[in-house]
């Protein structure tokens, strides 16, 4: 219960932070509005369509993120706890990295399946330079998509997804407690204290090295996502985007995305980290009585 309350504040927050820099990413990755920088495509997105274009697909993205980072963050909990040998005298602080990287990876895969019809949907809408899906809600865009082209086609990109889910959040969560117990041996924390500064500093670090060590399957993932009736796979799609761009091809939207994950992981695993201990504290005072 702890981790899924801590989960869903962590969900919103972080959601709501990146969005914006998300659907910029989204566009330059899948090549919508011209080969053009990210503050170009920002500014020609405010100039064409409002300063409330920059939050399209965001009630799809809390619809899918929230609850599958719920699910996530519960499975996550789950496993450190399972994977803790007590015996050993691994808690929550201690618990190896190795053990920390398993339950990341578990995560992950919880994350997948709920993620997907969400991530089309979100993609579509953010993609939508005419108009498609204006005044429409993100249950009727789905909709319109699954009549137009079938409901298995809400869950195109589920392989491409699940790779990078899985990897990305394994890098995630063990990159995260590295660098945190990193920064509370540096200021000489004491056990069982929150440390505002690791937290934040940790969520931000983490989330920027597990997003971009995966960038290149996320781009393939967009452009998957974002072709209306096509059944390519991320091979085909990987080859044709190397021939007609090269490496570089791979880390299109890549600027939006450093901007995007530092604040954004920052918000997300500090609000779950500090929920998490308000929490424990909660629940060892009333132990206590």
């Amino acid at each position: 219960m702890n981790d899924v309350l801590a989960g869903t504040a962590a969900a919103v927050a972080g959601v709501t932070v990146a969005h914006p820099f998300d659907l910029i990413k989204t566009r330059l990755q899948t090549g919508v509005g011209g080969e053009v920088g990210a503050l170009s495509m920002l500014r020609s997105a405010v100039a064409s369509e409002g300063p409330l274009s920059l939050f399209k697909g965001l009630s799809s993205a809390l619809y899918g993120y929230v609850p599958a980072d719920v699910i996530m963050f519960a499975t996550y909990g789950f496993c450190r706890n399972a994977l803790a040998d007590e015996a050993a005298g691994e808690s929550e602080e201690t618990l190896p990295i190795s053990k920390v990287a398993a339950a990341g990876l578990a995560a992950g895969l919880s994350y997948v399946p709920l993620v997907v019809p969400f991530e089309v949907v979100k993609i579509r809408m953010q993609v939508d330079t005419v108009g498609s899906f204006k005044d429409t809600s993100v249950f009727g865009a789905a909709q319109r998509i699954a009549q137009r082209e079938g409901v298995g086609s809400l869950f195109r990109g589920f392989g491409a997804t699940a790779l990078r889910e899985s990897s990305e959040h394994m890098i995630y969560f063990a990159a995260f407690e590295a660098i945190k117990r990193q920064i509370r041996q540096a200021r000489m924390v004491e056990p069982g204290k929150f440390d505002h500064v690791a937290a934040m500093v940790g969520g931000g670090l983490a989330g920027g090295v597990a997003y971009l060590s995966m960038y290149p399957i996320d781009v393939v993932k967009s452009i998957i996502q974002a072709e209306e009736g096509a059944t390519r796979g991320m091979a085909e799609v990987g080859k044709e985007l190397f021939r007609k761009h090269g490496l570089n091809g791979f880390y299109r939207g890549a600027g939006p995305v450093v901007l995007q994950v530092l604040p954004e992981n920052a918000v997300l695993l500090y609000t779950y980290d500090l929920v998490m201990h308000l929490l424990r504290q909660e629940h060892d005072s009333a132990a206590e009585q």
